[in-house]
């Protein structure tokens, strides 16, 4: 199942020949027919964006589902997102966000970072900007340069805190030294 990944991998980017998601995608369905999680969690994406054809949400909704039923985080965290938003299911912000909370209780930088996202949008359910602070903390603790990003928006625009324009600066600043070429930009242009 590992090589079909990587034949994937290497199809969908187009590092021997131009890109072909088409046959990326029969490689992920080889790798999941397999029981590969990480194949799910591609098809999923390859689903989601609609980068192969139109967008099936039901069906990338499907494939987070059984990437997560094997165990994968970033599955569980797809499958959270989707159902709290109500994207190729009717909307459960309750089960979602309580799939992601129990991701992100792993320490896992992607999933703490989702789950700010998901408390600080109001698209998924009403906006809990303390907790939503709190996640996207222990993200950039754990590593995370989105959730910095994510802090400095906040911040700047006083969305979900008291508007705080240094502090902004600060979160911008800390994930451009994590070396984000998009806060390097913003920086830069003087965006603050």
């Amino acid at each position: 199942a590992s090589a079909f990944i990587l034949l994937g991998d290497m199809q969908a980017e187009g590092k021997i020949r131009p890109a072909d998601l088409a046959a990326a995608t029969q490689a992920y369905e080889k790798a999941a027919a397999l029981g590969n999680e990480q194949a799910f969690v591609r098809l999923g994406q390859i689903y989601s964006d609609g980068k192969a054809g139109a967008a099936d949400l039901p069906k990338a909704l499907g494939h987070f589902q059984r990437a997560a039923d094997a165990g994968d985080i970033y599955g569980k965290i797809r499958l959270g997102e989707m159902l709290a938003r109500g994207e190729g299911a009717p909307q459960d912000i309750i089960r979602g966000r309580a799939i992601v909370r129990e991701a992100a209780g792993t320490g896992n930088a992607s999933a703490l970072a989702s789950l700010g996202d998901l408390l600080s949008s109001g698209d998924a359910g009403p906006v809990d900007a303390p907790a939503a602070i709190a996640a996207f903390e222990s993200a950039a603790a754990a590593g995370s340069t989105h959730a910095l990003i994510r802090l400095g928006e906040l911040h700047s625009a006083g969305t979900a805190v008291a508007p705080d324009p240094a502090q902004a600066f600060g979160y911008f600043q800390r994930a451009a030294a994590a070396d984000d070429s998009r806060e390097r930009h913003r920086l830069g242009s003087g965006k603050r």
